[in-house]
């Protein structure tokens, strides 16, 4: 008969997380990573000035899709009651991170408003612009999410009961 546990605790092992996976528990470094990644999108596009609407939309769309992406990533490692707090949280940490990279590339001259080069006075507009925009699309997603995991949810404990119920 096999052990199931060991006679000696020194047999336990440490269960060590990937780096990935500790990166999606954590907020700050969740939020920071999707700043980044991001903002540097929004500027490798803006860069080149040649693109046309039809050539930038599926770039934004894409920056959407990494966005949601990534907060989905961070909310599923967490029960669904606690993204009350969780999704707009994310979202805020997100816009500041966003507004911290946004000020580092204003300061090397790179950060771009639409064709023109964005200066200090746009830093605040930008940021508040920012915050409206990814905390409404952050917590409108988290609300939708919510709903689908709950509706899933449920349909599998349904369907469970009901073969506990054939079977028994």
């Amino acid at each position: 008969m096999p052990e199931f546990f060991p006679r000696k605790t020194i047999e336990f092992r440490a269960l060590e997380l990937k780096l990935p996976r500790r990166v999606s528990l954590s907020l700050i470094g969740m939020a920071a990573l999707t700043a980044v990644l991001v903002r540097l999108l929004r500027l490798a596009v803006l860069a080149n000035g040649t693109l046309s609407v039809w050539e930038v939309l599926p770039i934004f769309a894409v920056g959407y899709i990494i966005l949601l992406g990534m907060a989905a990533a961070y909310l599923g490692n967490h029960p669904v009651h606690q993204w009350v707090w969780r999704a707009p949280l994310f979202a805020v940490l997100e816009c500041v991170s966003e507004a911290i990279v946004s000020a580092i590339l204003i300061a090397m001259h790179s950060e771009r408003i639409g064709q023109a080069r964005a200066e200090w006075a746009n830093w605040l507009p930008m940021s508040l612009t920012t915050l409206v925009r990814r905390s409404i699309s952050i917590v409108v997603f988290a609300l939708v999410l919510a709903f689908v995991v709950q509706t899933v949810r449920r349909s599998l404990i349904h369907k469970e009961r009901g073969e506990e119920k054939g079977h028994a």
